[in-house]
């Protein structure tokens, strides 16, 4: 597709746009300043979020709310199974 392509646009231009996706064709972390700071905040966040969940896990665990002592993901969303 590069070489397709290649007689439509600058070299420059070209380079900038390939150097910021990779080779299975998601877009880089470093493509730009903005979703270099986006995705950091992001894994930060959901650094902060597990350990929250962690600890509700265990205090819910102790008051024999849960059927399991693990947090499952579907979708994006966290959930645990609720004892009857």
């Amino acid at each position: 597709m590069l070489t397709f392509c290649e007689p439509l646009v600058e070299d420059r231009v070209l380079k900038t746009n390939t150097d910021a996706i990779d080779d299975t064709g998601n877009v880089r972390d470093n493509a730009s300043r903005e979703l270099l700071n986006i995705r950091r905040e992001i894994h930060e966040l959901s650094a902060r979020l597990r350990i929250r969940l962690q600890r509700m896990l265990k205090k819910f665990g102790e008051e024999e709310l849960l059927q399991e002592d693990f947090i499952t993901q579907r979708d994006g969303r966290s959930g645990s199974a609720v004892a009857r």
